[in-house]
Order: C-alpha cells, then sequence, then structure tokens
C-alpha cells in the first residue's frame, strides 16, 4: 500500500513538473526573452503564437519600440475579428488602448490553426503589458472581455448597415445601360453611395464599420476612373457587377 502511495505521488510530481515545464516553454516563446513585456490572455483559445521585437524609433521627441504579435487560431471555427490591448507610458498610466483586426467589410477570417499579425507600438521606458482581449467568432459568439466584445460585434453590424443600403444600388448600376467609356454614370453611383445614411448619425462602434463599408467601396470604383483616364478601355457595367458579387458575398457571410 505504501509503495503504491509513493509511486502515485511521484507520478503526481512528473505532471507537475511536465506542466510547469510546458507553461515555462510558453512563457518563453510568447516574449523571446523581451525586457519589461508581459504578455496575458483573456480568451480561451486566441493563443499568442510568438512576439518579436522589431526595434525602436523616433516620434519627435519620444523613442518607441515596436512589436510584431502572431496569434493563432486555437477555435473550431473561424475567428471574423480580435482585440488586442496594451498598457505601457505611451498610453498614459492607467490607461489601456486597443488594437482590433475587424475584417468585416473584406470578409476577411482567420480559420482555425491558421495564424495573423498584428503590430503594436508602445513607449521605450518601462514595462509593455499586451493583452489579448476579445475575439468574434464566425457564429456570431464572442468571448474575452464582454466591452471589447461588444465594440467588435457593432463594428461589424456598422458594416452590415451599410451594405443593405449599397447593394441595391450597385444592383441598379450593375443592371443599367452604362454606356462604354463614360464616366457619368459612375459618378453618379460614387455620388449616391457616398450620401448612404451619414455615419456620424450612428452609434459611434457601428460608425467605425460603416464607414470602413463606404471608403472600401468608393476606392474600388476610383480605381476604375483611374483605369479609364490611364487609356484602358473599362466594361462600366461588368466592373459594377463583379463589384457587386463581391459585396453580396461578404453581406452574406454578415447574416450567419
Amino acid at each position: 500500500m505504501r509503495r503504491l502511495l509513493n509511486s502515485r505521488i511521484a507520478l503526481a510530481l512528473v505532471v507537475c513538473a511536465v506542466l510547469v515545464g510546458a507553461v515555462g516553454a510558453w512563457a518563453r516563446k510568447a516574449n523571446h526573452g523581451i525586457s519589461q513585456l508581459k504578455v496575458g490572455n483573456k480568451t480561451r483559445a486566441l493563443l499568442v503564437e510568438s512576439i518579436a521585437e522589431m526595434g525602436t524609433f523616433q516620434a519627435g521627441q519620444t523613442t518607441l519600440r515596436r512589436f510584431k504579435v502572431t496569434v493563432k487560431n486555437g477555435y473550431s471555427q473561424p475567428v471574423v475579428a480580435y482585440a488586442l490591448e496594451q498598457q505601457d507610458a505611451s498610453v498614459g498610466k492607467g490607461t489601456t488602448a486597443g488594437v482590433e483586426t475587424n475584417g468585416a467589410y473584406l470578409g476577411w477570417a482567420l480559420a482555425p490553426n491558421a495564424t495573423d499579425e498584428t503590430f503594436i507600438t508602445a513607449s521605450a521606458e518601462g514595462e509593455v503589458v499586451i493583452n489579448v482581449a476579445a475575439v468574434l467568432l464566425e457564429d456570431g459568439k464572442g468571448d474575452g472581455d464582454t466591452a471589447r466584445v461588444t465594440r467588435l460585434k457593432e463594428v461589424r453590424a456598422g458594416v452590415k448597415a451599410a451594405y443593405q443600403q449599397i447593394i441595391p444600388l450597385l444592383r441598379r448600376a450593375s443592371n443599367s445601360n452604362i454606356n462604354q467609356g463614360s464616366e457619368a454614370d459612375l459618378q453618379s453611383l460614387e455620388n449616391e453611395i457616398s450620401a448612404t445614411v451619414d455615419e456620424k448619425t450612428v452609434h459611434l462602434n457601428l460608425r467605425r464599420g460603416f464607414d470602413d463599408a463606404k471608403k472600401m467601396l468608393l476606392s474600388e470604383l476610383r480605381e476604375l476612373h483611374d483605369q479609364a483616364r490611364s487609356g484602358r478601355k473599362v466594361e462600366y457595367r461588368s466592373e459594377i457587377a463583379k463589384i457587386k458579387t463581391r459585396v453580396e458575398e461578404r453581406a452574406a457571410k454578415l447574416q450567419q
């Protein structure tokens, strides 16, 4: 009996040693031995794969450090948005800054086991704390800091609201008889998209998503202008139809 008890105690000590070693190895991998850097995680499975210091640079009289943070999706479904937060002297004592990746207007998603990179700028003086704050999953559920999750959802809702107004405009334009080589109807479409509900009248976080979606679409339409002005023959109706199809595909993902 005593021999069995001693064996169990020895096995427990070995397991504890392995776990401690694994945690230590993860910490070393995440921090890469970078001085005055702490890493935390408020999510269950958006993992810090690595952090690399990219050097320092001057911003006026201030010296700043730049980090490349690589995260890995450990969930069983795609991550459609995530937020990191930092604490350091550059954002002020007791203040937290955030960096978000939310590609709803592009249809971006981070597949399970895939990695993504984010860059963070922090003070070169004193301690830097970087936390994985929140994630938004493809099924609409969030994980991590409640306030950050809410913000990610609202930005996504803003993109959805913009697409609901813009898609009918794109459909009408792609079905119309736009003359080859004429920019008048294309300019009219740009004006209509620009005049969609003023994002300043909606909630701040929805406004960001709404504005991102509008800017992206207007940028694509202006590229058609540039192509025409460079002498390239542009099939306006065909090109607008391609944009419409891409936007409809992105909007469909937002319905999930």
